[in-house]
């Protein structure tokens, strides 16, 4: 993490989010929201930095609570402005994750590369081939 890009986060954030936001910010990648779609993975302090740092919300912390949807968005020319002013800082995810954001388990993974081979073996047995 770059000292510049620290200093920077600080002075751009009020005081109260400044010292509470945890780093490296993560951005997943969420296909199923649409293209260039990506969420904040972390908490209410996160995602309301990012809303202020991309200029797409003014206003006080308990103002972003109450308004707050069920998870905040950010698209492509949102993640491009960040990702300019503070690289160092931001990790860019890509994974299969549910409408909530939330991450498959390990059981559940292995349970869909389980089908995926089952429906591959039913495709070899019936050779149909792709």
């Amino acid at each position: 993490m770059k000292t510049r890009e620290l200093e920077e986060l600080s002075h751009s954030l009020p005081t109260e989010a400044g010292t509470r936001v945890r780093l490296p910010i993560v951005f997943l990648r969420r296909r199923d929201l649409g293209p260039g779609a990506f969420t904040v993975m972390g908490g209410r302090y996160e995602e309301y930095a990012l809303l202020l740092l991309a200029e797409s919300f003014q206003g006080s912390f308990e103002q972003f609570k109450e308004q707050k949807p069920e998870s905040v968005v950010l698209f492509k020319p949102q993640i491009s402005l960040l990702m300019r002013r503070f690289h160092s800082l931001l990790v860019l995810g890509f994974g299969s994750s549910d409408i909530a954001g939330r991450a498959p388990s390990v059981y559940e993974e292995y349970a869909t590369v389980c089908l995926v081979y089952e429906n591959l073996r039913t495709l070899e047995d019936n050779q149909i081939v792709l």
